[in-house]
């Protein structure tokens, strides 16, 4: 799966010539000086050099010294991005500075790329507030192409909304992901998690039958309420050993400290409801 900072670089990568056109639209306030115009394009270079902490700075003195101008949401923005990709991110300036670029480019794409910035903060970062990741992404697809990033989104949408235990909203969403950008990997991640209606502890995975019923007879005897799949992966087949059963990833991630106690490689996936095996003879 590609992180937040990949999908970041490809927005970023397209958002010039949007740009353009968000200072059409923002006609009533005027432009950023001469020197403010070089500012900007100097944080832009040190950005795409990675050097956030300097592109940071350029952009705080841009602001500082411009103020309101057409411009600034697009700083506001690439500041938040800077936030975002520093070692280690300081996700709350991100979040504010992307508040600030959808309140200053009301119509532009600025806003869109805020949206789906904030969807992704609170996407990584916040388990307990799947909420607002569903509720920024859904404002980002009102003006998203069909075009990348918006199968990051979608999919990314659908998973948030499988945390919160909405399955068959996440369905329409994950389908729209594999429908429209077949090729895409999103896609196949979203096909991978359609249909999903529970979350589960999984414990592991196994080519051999033997190891995977012993270990969930060790889980049953842990109290655990464990079995296996058999599942093809790459033309292997293998049997999945998961455990317990929850309505939402808040539930089954409150469980997995005590998973990953005795099985480090222990995460919490969603699946389809189990079609339970027959008790081993």
């Amino acid at each position: 799966m590609q992180n937040g900072k990949q999908i970041g670089n490809l927005v970023y990568g397209g958002l010039t010539l949007l740009l353009m056109a968000a200072v059409l639209l923002n006609g009533c306030q005027r432009a950023a000086s001469k020197q403010g115009q070089a500012q900007l394009t100097l944080a832009k270079k040190q950005y795409e050099g990675k050097d956030y902490t300097l592109a940071a700075h350029t952009l705080t003195d841009f602001l500082n010294r411009e103020g309101n101008v057409q411009e600034a949401a697009e700083a506001y923005y690439l500041r938040g991005m800077c936030y975002r990709y520093r070692e280690p991110p300081k996700n709350a300036l991100a979040e504010e500075d992307f508040l600030q670029a959808v309140k200053k480019n009301s119509n532009g794409p600025v806003r869109t790329w805020a949206y789906a910035a904030l969807g992704h903060i609170y996407f990584e970062t916040r388990t307990d507030k799947q909420d607002r990741a569903v509720a920024y992404y859904q404002n980002a697809l009102k003006a998203l192409k069909d075009a990348p990033p918006k199968d990051a989104v979608l999919y990314r949408l659908g998973v948030a909304l499988q945390r919160l235990g909405q399955w068959k909203e996440a369905d329409v969403h994950l389908s729209r992901c594999f429908n429209t950008f077949g090729s895409s990997m999103y896609a196949s991640y979203a096909r991978r998690y359609f249909g999903a209606r529970t979350w589960r502890i999984q414990f592991g995975a196994f080519a051999n039958l033997n190891a995977a019923s012993q270990l969930v007879a060790e889980l049953t005897g842990a109290s655990w309420q464990a079995d296996w799949q058999p599942q093809r992966d790459n033309g292997r087949l293998l049997y999945i050993v998961r455990g317990g059963q929850y309505p939402t990833f808040l539930a089954a991630y409150k469980d997995l400290d005590r998973a990953q106690a005795t099985h480090p490689e222990a995460m919490a996936v969603a699946v389809a409801l189990p079609k339970l095996q027959p008790p081993d003879k």
